[in-house]
Parts: structure tokens; sequence; C-alpha cells
């Protein structure tokens, strides 16, 4: 009682190939990975929560290919990566149906979350799909060379590779190198919503420039985006703005967000119904995003039947407009 179960030979990941298994509350240390499946194997219904991650990682902290996967609670901060910007807290491959709640990012040089699929090798390639996922309520800061998470689908083989239907809800996007989230090719139908993003060190959300992106709705989100040094690598890639769309970019819809402190910077966009202001966050300096009585961002959003709960699981206003990001005043 009272010990932390903990596997410690970062050299050796911990290989998951069946179905319906759980692994929960055991601290993976020195860099010690957890796969579930492999490129060529995808199972069904596996489970990890509560589980830490610690050490300088490979290309992963978990990598997952399958369906009904559910990695929830997980802690994931680590100093560096052997693969550089290759290296991801949360590598979410090809699958259907799978939920990241409640996890934190933090250190990895790639990205907190890599929602990615691609060939790899020199084999013959096959068709990867990446479908229906959910990420709410995770806190994804510091990523110090990309950014907090990445929506994208190589199709080197010209398959049809593609991803659909992704829901990102409820998040923290802090201080990371470039933008909270990025958008790139083969992606459609996202939903971002009452998400918070403070300080990322170019933009907000940043979305390519590329036809084969569609269906991307942002709304009632919270940016917070001032001038800061949270940008360290490759800078000029991008220019500072609150959101940036690609020319390319078919769908793409922003609506009753706030924008900090205002005016908001939008590249190739426009909102229907922004707004701006001093948020007025309880305590931003230290990570707690709530709204204090009398920010500005109270009453901003639209009512979104599909988020009803907030950041803290508390019932968002119904009635009324709710707040902006990823916080209800209650």
């Amino acid at each position: 009682p009272g010990e932390i179960p903990a596997l410690s030979i970062g050299v050796r990941p911990f290989a998951l190939s069946a179905n319906y298994v759980t692994i929960s509350g055991i601290h993976f240390k020195n860099g010690k990975s957890l796969g579930l499946g492999s490129e060529t194997e995808g199972f069904v219904g596996n489970r990890v929560y509560n589980s830490t991650f610690r050490g300088v990682i490979d290309y992963d902290a978990i990598g997952t290919h399958g369906d009904d996967i559910e990695l929830a609670g997980n802690d994931c901060d680590v100093p560096s990566s052997t693969q550089g910007t290759q290296g991801h807290c949360y590598y979410i491959a090809a699958g259907n149906n799978i939920r990241l709640r409640y996890n934190i990012a933090k250190g990895a040089p790639g990205y907190g979350i890599h929602v990615f699929d691609q060939k790899r090798g020199s084999g013959v390639d096959f068709r990867r799909v990446i479908s229906n996922v959910m990420v709410e309520g995770n806190l994804l800061a510091a990523s110090p060379e990309r950014s907090g998470m990445i929506l994208a689908m190589g199709d080197e083989a010209a398959l049809g590779n593609h991803m659909d239907s992704v829901t990102i809800r409820n998040n923290l996007f802090v201080a990371n190198n470039f933008a909270g989230i990025a958008v790139g090719g083969n992606v459609r139908n996202v939903k971002i919503y009452h998400n918070t993003f403070y300080q990322n060190g170019r933009q907000g959300v940043t979305i390519y420039d590329d036809a084969t992106i569609s269906g991307i709705e942002i709304a009632n989100n919270l940016f917070d985006q001032t001038t800061n040094t949270n940008c360290k690598a490759n800078c000029s890639w991008y220019v500072p703005a609150h959101v940036e769309k690609g020319a390319r970019a078919l769908g793409v819809t922003l609506s009753n967000n706030f924008y900090a402190p205002g005016p908001a910077i939008l590249l190739g966009t426009a909102d229907t119904a922004g707004a701006i202001g001093i948020p007025g966050f309880v305590n931003a300096a230290l990570g707690d995003f709530r709204l204090s009585t009398g920010s500005l961002a109270i009453d901003k959003g639209m009512l979104l039947p599909s988020v009803g709960t907030d950041f803290n699981g508390q019932p968002r206003t119904q009635g009324l407009r709710p707040d902006a990001g990823a916080f209800e005043r209650q």
C-alpha cells in the first residue's frame, strides 16, 4: 500500500498487442514508452489511465494504432526526445473512436498530442484513416520547438489517407513554441470549441494553406495572445496572430471567439461575432485560467449543446450565452 508500480528500463518499450486491456497507475521512468498496437496491427478497446511518463522519450510516450482507444488522466512531463521534433507525448495513428481526456502533455520537443499517420519504410503502403477523435480537458503546454497539438495526414501513395470528425473542446493550450493547434493536410470536419489559448509563441490556431483541409469550426474559444518570448525555434515560420487560415483551406468558420487583449489579429479569415478585451483570469501566472468576476469573456459565447460542461465538469449556462474559453464562471 502506498507504493507506486514503476517500469524503469527506458530502452525497452511496453508493447501491447492484445484487445481490451486496461493499464492504470503505472509510472514509466527514464523515457520508457507504451505502444498500443503497431503499424500493421491495430487492436481494439485498450485503455491507459492515470499513468505518468518521465525522462527522455524516443518517438512518443504513448503511441496508438487501433479502434476504441481511451487515454485519460495521464501525465507526460518530459525534458526532451532522442528524435528531436519527432518526439511527442501522445502519438495517435490510424484508428476509429479515440478519446484523449484530461491528460497533461509538457516538454516534448514535437507535439503534446500528435494526431498523424503516413507511410513508413519502403514497403507497400495501405490506406490510413483516423476518425471520430475526442480531445477534451487536456493541458498541452511548453512544447519547446513545435505546437501543443497537430492534426494532419500524409498520403504519399495517393491512397485516400484522411482524418475525419475530430472534436477539440475544453482544453488548455499554454506557452507552446508555435501555436496551440496546427491543422494540416487531408483533414476534414473539425470542431474547436471552448478552448483557452494562452501566450503560445506565435499563434493560437494555425490552419495550413492546403486544399485538402475542409470543414473547420472554431467557436467560443478564448485567445490571449500578446508579444511574448515563448517561441524560441524557427519563429520566422509564423507571423503573430490569434488565428491564421491558409488561402486554400475550405469551409473554415470562426464565431463568438474572444480575443485578448484586442484587436483581434485574424489572417485569411474573420469572426462573425467575435469580442475583444481583457479576459480577467483568476491567476494566469499560476496556471489558473478560470474567469474572475467582471471578466469581459463572460457570456461572450453562443449556445453549443454538445459542450454542456466546462473543463471542471461544471454545467455551462443554459438559456443564456455561455462564457468563452474552457471555464464557465460559476
